[in-house]
């Protein structure tokens, strides 16, 4: 995930934004792609963690975990 969050920011815009967002939680998300996608997926990660991970590319302003959804955004920082 990390290599792909600097490669997607690479590509960005000056000031643009890079968002992971999902409507319902990561444990919901987690839950369904056991069932249907495990060749695929390896599950969402902690926001806080994604967040860390955004934050060596991106000035990170929301990271939400919680019972209804799942985002992670950030602006590029400028060079």
């Amino acid at each position: 995930p990390q290599r792909l969050i600097a490669a997607l920011s690479a590509h960005l815009n000056p000031s643009g934004r890079l968002t992971v967002a999902h409507d319902r939680s990561r444990f919901a998300i987690n839950g369904h792609h056991e069932q249907t996608a495990t060749e695929v997926s390896m599950g969402l990660s902690p926001a806080e963690t994604v967040a860390e991970w955004f934050g060596k590319h991106l000035a990170v302003d929301t990271a939400i975990d919680d019972d209804w959804h799942y985002v992670v955004s950030g602006v590029k920082k400028e060079d």
